[in-house]
């Protein structure tokens, strides 16, 4: 992932925008041997100025192997203290997505769900919410398969 620093020079801060996209090979609401991974793009006024992925193995069920790919993501962001940056995370999983938008409300009323069940995964949904802090988050549900294709084939060249 391309460092992004404002030049000190400069009133205005740079606003970036990364874009995560979630992939897995995992169809399936079962634990399973599986891969899952991400690809991350920081685009700056409509360029790419950087990217960055991960691929690996894992037993995990559909909805696990993409939340471990966000919390590995996310582990990669830099701290955002400015508040300006923005994260679009794309997966064609909605109930991945649902909870993204959830993040704030969860962590606020105590990681439990509206009805007072706690959430599934609190830990790794933790590590999200920390890494992504002082980001404005937004969730696209989308078809992502050619990210898939890309990561398996070790098309994904990290600038």
């Amino acid at each position: 992932m391309a460092e992004i620093y404002p030049d000190q020079d400069d009133k205005e801060e740079t606003v970036v925008q990364t874009n995560i996209y979630l992939v897995t090979d995992n169809r399936t609401p079962k634990k399973q041997e599986c891969s899952c991974g991400y690809v991350m793009e920081a685009v700056d006024m409509g360029n790419c100025i950087g990217t960055a992925q991960g691929w690996h193995d894992c037993l995990e069920d559909r909805y696990g192997a993409l939340l471990l790919a966000l919390a590995e993501a996310a582990g990669r962001m830099k701290p955002n203290c400015a508040g300006a940056s923005s994260v679009l995370i794309v997966t064609d999983c909605r109930p991945l997505a649902s909870g993204i938008l959830s993040l704030k409300r969860w962590e606020r009323d105590g990681w439990v769900r509206s009805k007072g069940r706690p959430i599934k995964r609190k830990e790794k949904w933790e590590r999200v919410a920390k890494a992504l802090q002082g980001y404005q988050i937004a969730a696209q549900v989308k078809r992502v398969d050619l990210y898939e294709d890309l990561l398996r084939k070790g098309e994904c060249d990290e600038r």
